[in-house]
């Protein structure tokens, strides 16, 4: 700590009046080339479509946007990033509503918004998902991996949801090992394609998960191509909840912000073959669930009318 002191009084002795190689001022403050770049991208483009009073959105959860561009940020929970079930996510999308913020931003899974304990942000908060992608459109991609939003109310009324149920048995699976394996067998994935995989599934734990904590807990997905992927999730012990994965590369869910439905499917989408659910402790300290109660399995689409 002796030479962080030092460090910080020669400082003030001699203070810096220009940024360091490799760094770039953006309001006063000296930043990496790269991340002033990005802020001031995407500060310019908020500016632009909104007024001082208004609130600018955003998913998943980089509200330093919100205080580059000097607006605030609408939601109704300060940390999204840790908004799971119902609760929650009710309490944000009551936020988004009463601020009906007149641009954002979109930050699919990667570089500038990497997933919470590898919990895909979708599958994290799918109901703040649903929500923003029924009320924006997209308008450009602001800066790599940046998209740019606008209010559209219309989108609302014009998404229509179809569901298909798949044929995975609803039954209870006991959990007799810390790590198991449960064949959820091989779902009847739609001839025409779907855009996302909806489990509804309760997970039965005994009081200890309150002093511990849950397990780790994954659906593995296997795809008529051969690939596979195995997508960790959250749920609330001893409550029904939905769980919400989208089957593929999760970088494509920025595509469902068009205003054309044509650029939503874009990328290959294999059929999906086979799904297990794994469980696994987290570590010496993970509760091992008692049952794993199945009730549905559901492949959904959605669509928007002109």
């Amino acid at each position: 700590m002796l030479w962080v002191a030092r460090h910080n009084y020669a400082q003030l002795q001699t203070p810096l009046t220009q940024c360091p190689f490799g760094f770039r001022e953006f309001d006063r403050v000296c930043y990496p080339g790269e991340l002033t770049r990005i802020l001031a991208t995407t500060a310019a483009y908020l500016q632009e479509r909104s007024r001082p009073t208004d609130y600018m959105a955003v998913f998943p959860y980089q509200t330093i946007f919100g205080i580059a561009s000097r607006r605030n940020v609408a939601g109704g929970v300060m940390q999204t990033y840790l908004v799971s079930g119902e609760y929650l996510s009710r309490v944000d999308i009551a936020g988004l509503e009463r601020a009906a913020a007149p641009a954002g931003l979109y930050l699919p899974n990667g570089e500038y918004s990497g997933a919470v304990d590898d919990v895909s942000n979708f599958t994290r908060s799918p109901e703040v998902w649903l929500w923003m992608f029924r009320h924006y459109r997209s308008e450009q991609e602001v800066f790599r991996g940046i998209f740019g939003l606008q209010r559209d109310d219309s989108r609302a009324a014009r998404t229509a949801m179809q569901l298909q149920p798949l044929s995975v048995a609803a039954r209870s699976h006991p959990i007799d090992t810390r790590s198991s394996r449960l064949d959820l067998g091989d779902p009847t994935w739609p001839s025409d394609g779907a855009d996302f995989l909806r489990l509804r599934l309760t997970v039965r734990y005994s009081l200890w998960w309150k002093l511990r904590k849950p397990a780790l807990l994954m659906l593995e997905i296997e795809r008529a191509d051969s690939s596979h992927d195995r997508k960790p999730f959250l749920m609330e012990p001893n409550v029904s909840s939905e769980v919400w994965f989208y089957p593929w590369d999760d970088a494509e869910l920025a595509q469902y912000f068009d205003p054309n439905e044509t650029q939503w499917r874009l990328g290959p989408r294999p059929p999906i073959t086979h799904l297990r659910l794994l469980v696994m402790p987290f570590d010496w300290v993970s509760v091992q669930p008692d049952v794993i109660e199945v009730q549905s399995a559901d492949a959904v689409r959605f669509s928007l009318t002109p």
